[in-house]
């Protein structure tokens, strides 16, 4: 699926990121992986098979209740995957979540995937959430392990990544299981395909605007930041300005009885260089 060919991937296996990448591509991520209890819960709903529902309900006690299950006797008490995932953002990326401000575009993802949820049917929804969405988890958290490994974050805060790359097939798996129980229902395979193609094409829309926003971000706040540490701000129905004399004059010029003078703004960014021209 074209999904895999996205930029993100791709500067995850090259090593392109840095720390502050991986702040803002989690920062719009979360918003995604908070919701995922809903999107299983909406499939859930939607399922008339006894049996499917409480595999399902089991899958849901895993990612919201408890994850680990007495599986190790020296732990008595049992994380919460919600929470391994806060704690990663909070500790490790250091992240405000209860102050995070959503780009349209990671709402929109997580809108479509919930609609897409709730608004089709249990053989739609299963496929969009075993092939489209729980399959790919060990491929892509490898690749975003890689990714925060190249940018110097460490293996043991990634614990969140680490067991999901373990656990999710067998998610997958039920999942699977419960849309192959529609196999003799008409039109069960187109459905499928579509249901899975429609989930990748939005969590590829979502990379894509992650990757085109990603290197917007730290220049303007780098810019914002340079400015408001360095320079005197007048704010005025929402435009913030600079007084000319707080920059270095690169040349002054006249042409027509009209003086220009080239003011270089005395703040560090990542791209830009910045710069005032008055003209007088």
């Amino acid at each position: 699926h074209p999904f895999w060919d996205n930029k993100l991937l791709k500067a995850c296996q090259q090593g392109t990121l840095n720390f502050a990448h991986w702040q803002y591509i989690f920062g719009q991520y979360y918003l995604y992986n908070r919701n995922f209890t809903r999107y299983l819960s909406a499939v859930m709903a939607n399922c008339d098979n006894d049996y499917y529902r409480a595999e399902l309900s089991e899958n849901l006690w895993e990612e919201a209740g408890n994850m680990e299950q007495l599986a190790s006797k020296n732990e008595n008490q049992a994380l919460r995957q919600a929470e391994l995932l806060r704690g990663f953002l909070t500790n490790c990326l250091k992240l405000a979540i209860n102050h995070l401000q959503y780009q349209d575009f990671s709402k929109r993802f997580a809108e479509q995937y919930l609609h897409l949820s709730i608004e089709n049917d249990a053989m739609y929804g299963s496929a969009f959430l075993s092939y489209g969405t729980e399959g790919i988890v060990a491929d892509l958290y490898s690749k975003l392990v890689e990714g925060m490994v190249k940018a110097g974050i460490k293996k043991e805060d990634l614990k969140f990544f680490l067991i999901h790359m373990e656990c999710d097939d067998e998610h997958a798996l039920t999942l699977a299981e419960m849309t192959a129980s529609y196999a003799d229902r008409p039109g069960w395979f187109e459905t499928c395909l579509r249901a899975t193609d429609e989930a990748l094409n939005l969590r590829k829309d979502f990379f894509d605007n992650l990757y085109e926003t990603l290197w917007l971000k730290p220049v303007s706040d780098n810019l914002a930041a340079g400015l408001l540490n360095k320079q005197p701000l007048y704010q005025k129905n929402g435009i913030y300005s600079v007084h000319e004399s707080a920059g270095e004059q690169l040349y002054k010029n006249k042409k027509d009885n009209i003086n220009f003078d080239v003011i270089r703004l005395n703040v560090s960014s990542t791209t830009l260089d910045p710069r005032i021209n008055i003209i007088k």
